[in-house]
């Protein structure tokens, strides 16, 4: 069955029509022919996953991630036409949830298409043989599991830190070990892990053997989510618990469980953008819902009388 590619939706779904029907697969860039499998048939709309590329288009590039449908559904494109085509998704939402009728806004391009990726966060998954892999879910599935081997995203360091973890949790006795994440500073080029540990873990060998890489790859600290029996508490295996990053003369700390920003390549941009588009005035009281760390606020509150932020927890 062939369907031809009309657009790419947020958050990187393929839309065609069929018969009148709009069907979403995984693969296909806009003005594409793929081949394609319905795998759900519903009233309004069907989807499918897409098992060849009949006709490319001269936009189609050769994803670097082998895990890219998981992570990065954009790899699969020349990034002339992934601006574009997230340019279009923005002001599709602006249009659909705030009503706004108005042209799509500016795109500006990353200063680092690659490696720019503050953050990443994989399961561990171990296999009969006793082969430890990290892996993403595949998309829209709990049960079906897609291996990283190297993330093209996250800088190199952070993929050392991650396959020297791998062979660590591999070699030794840890099959506590359920998840594990590396958060990276741009600005002072420090690293900190976490890890997910099975109830009634044992702390003091993982840190142990862990301790190496904060010799050797810079790692300011780890830490471990350890589950009591009664809820998923943060302890120091060794080091920090934190990493800093500077941005726009502000610096920050940056915790296991903190939201940040995942490109900080590009934060200060957008950072001086909001401020010129707020323009907040001595007098004025400024809002930052879903403030995370309160990037936005801390840097509204230069002009603002006051700040609040406000967090779910």
């Amino acid at each position: 069955m062939r369907l031809k590619i009309d657009k790419i939706v947020y958050p990187g779904r393929r839309l065609g029509l069929l018969d009148g029907k709009v069907v979403f697969t995984d693969l296909g860039l806009p003005g594409e022919t793929v081949e394609i499998e319905i795998t759900k048939d519903k009233k309004t709309f069907a989807e499918a996953r897409t098992v060849a590329v009949v006709e490319p288009s001269a936009a189609r590039v050769e994803p670097r991630c082998g895990h890219s449908l998981a992570c990065s559904p954009y790899q699969d494109m020349d990034y002339g036409l992934e601006l574009e085509v997230k340019r279009g998704q923005v002001a599709e939402i602006l249009a659909r949830e705030l009503r706004l009728d108005r042209p799509a806004p500016e795109i500006v391009p990353s200063p680092e298409i690659w490696g720019y990726r503050n953050q990443i966060r994989l399961r561990v998954r171990r296999e009969e043989d006793g082969a430890v892999r990290f892996v993403y879910n595949e998309p829209g599935e709990r049960t079906s599991f897609v291996t990283v081997d190297r993330c093209h995203l996250v800088p190199d360091r952070v993929n050392e830190i991650l396959e020297r973890v791998r062979g660590i949790v591999a070699g030794g006795p840890f099959p506590s070990v359920e998840g594990v994440e590396v958060r990276t500073s741009r600005s002072r080029g420090e690293s900190l892990l976490a890890l997910d540990l099975a109830s009634g873990a044992e702390t003091a060998p993982l840190a142990e053997a862990l301790k190496g890489l904060k010799r050797e790859l810079g790692l300011v600290g780890a830490v471990a989510a350890v589950d009591d029996g009664e809820r998923r508490r943060d302890q120091a295996l060794f080091g920090r618990d934190h990493i800093e990053e500077s941005v726009g003369g502000l610096t920050f700390r940056i915790g296991v469980r903190s939201f940040f920003q995942a490109n900080a390549g590009i934060l200060e941009r957008v950072l001086d953008d909001v401020a010129a588009a707020a323009a907040a005035q001595a007098g004025e009281t400024v809002a930052d819902l879903y403030c995370g760390l309160g990037v936005f606020g801390i840097r509204l509150a230069r002009g603002a009388r006051e700040v609040f932020g406000v967090e779910s927890d």
